[in-house]
């Protein structure tokens, strides 16, 4: 299917839906040629929660009886956060996952995801066993993700 089309059925799909789940990890920090440390980063990234929150807006506007949804970030596990050189770290996820939470908080009908503690270990990593590479998670904890956002938008669509 061409690219045009793909944009159409969304378009479709958003002017149609009751709940609308919306996700963008760090990399598209790094599709942008960003690292996630430094002056440059730290220089950029609001210009990107800005962006970030004219999307939410744009699709609220497609879809006004919507609520949506905004995922968090998953950390990374310990080791990974450790030996970052690109600065993704857990501590910068935290921050990002915070802007993130603030964004939410200031338009209504969206709803920050928090990530499950299922997804973390007591210090707040990912599980070593939960990820390959450190920071990418494998089919088990993806789909204890999924499972989390399925029931958190559920809980919020039901009115609990």
């Amino acid at each position: 299917m061409a690219y045009e089309e793909e944009i159409l059925r969304l378009h479709e799909a958003i002017d149609n839906a009751d709940a609308i789940v919306v996700g963008a990890g760090a990399g598209l920090s790094t599709a942008a040629g960003l690292t996630y440390a430094g002056e440059r980063f730290k220089r950029l990234f609001p210009d990107f929660i800005a962006k970030y929150e004219a999307l939410i807006k744009d699709v609220m506007r497609r879809q006004p009886g919507a609520k949506v949804f905004v995922m968090g970030i998953p950390p990374c596990t310990k080791a990974k956060s450790a030996s970052s050189t690109n600065g993704v770290t857990n501590q910068n996820i935290s921050i990002y996952n915070s802007q993130i939470l603030d964004m939410c908080s200031r338009l209504s009908n969206c709803y920050y995801v928090a990530v499950p503690e299922s997804l973390m270990t007591a210090d707040g990593a990912l599980p070593a066993d939960a990820s390959g590479d450190g920071i990418h998670l494998n089919l088990t904890y993806s789909r204890l993700w999924a499972d989390h956002i399925c029931l958190t938008v559920m809980s919020v669509m039901s009115g609990h």
